[in-house]
């Protein structure tokens, strides 16, 4: 049977896991903090009404209480919940940005399943069959100096992020790219796939100030298959 050692080694860890003081538990339960002494050293026990109000503000059962069996203690502690919860809502988001639909809601250029497409950031194997694109990407938007025929036949459809030589002033490149979402289709026959990306570049001359310069654009990178079954983007897609 439960005694009252049982009892007050229980009252004494719970109040301590909640980092509350013995007044603390005494002013929660409208009792004097010598009450709650008296408990905590095995003098005497609480009415049960008390007992109730002690469980219900410790988080456990009324037998877990009396018993000292808090092996559940954890999993009843309403901070414990809420942080699980916290988790749980913040791996939904970073899963399914909705936010970065609104960038491109109600834009008459993209269609509403080019749009549907920035739901869903994409399964971590799919980000890394199109990691080759992103490298590609990557060094088409640091090169410098390439004629415009040079870029599109180096990169490909990526050739347009090239600072080409046109812009002879430009000595710097400075940009930043970032992956909104991944759709790769294997199980069609047409195999395509689309890839939400969103980036800011820069180009500076000589005396280190902007000569040219994009910021903030979202751009829709459309896959298909070569003949080896890689990925590579057919062509873009961003608003004039």
């Amino acid at each position: 049977m439960a005694g009252k050692n049982d009892f007050a080694e229980a009252l004494v860890r719970l109040r301590k896991e909640r980092e509350m003081t013995q007044k603390d538990l005494a002013r929660k339960l409208n009792v004097s903090d010598k009450a709650v002494s008296r408990w905590e050293t095995g003098k005497n026990y609480p009415d049960i009404e008390t007992l109730q109000r002690a469980a219900e503000v410790l988080g456990v059962g009324v037998n877990d209480l009396l018993t000292g069996d808090l092996r559940l203690t954890k999993k009843k502690s309403p901070y414990k919940r809420v942080t699980l919860i916290v988790i749980i809502a913040a791996a939904l988001v970073y899963m399914f940005p909705v936010y970065h639909l609104f960038r491109v809601a109600g834009d008459n250029y993209f269609g509403a399943e080019e749009s549907m497409c920035l739901l869903f950031r994409g399964w971590p194997s799919q980000r890394l069959e199109v990691s080759d694109i992103v490298d590609t990407a990557e060094a088409a938007f640091s090169e410098l100096g390439l004629s415009r025929e040079e870029a599109k036949e180096k990169y490909g459809e990526l050739g347009r992020y090239v600072i080409t030589s046109e812009d002879e002033d430009v000595v710097k490149e400075k940009h930043k790219l970032k992956v909104w979402s991944v759709s790769l289709d294997r199980y069609t026959s047409e195999s395509l796939g689309y890839m939400w990306v969103c980036y800011d570049q820069e180009g500076y001359d000589k005396n280190g100030e902007v000569s040219t310069g994009s910021w903030e654009v979202p751009a829709l990178w459309c896959l298909e298959n070569d003949e080896d079954g890689k990925w590579y983007v057919s062509s873009i897609k961003e608003r004039p």
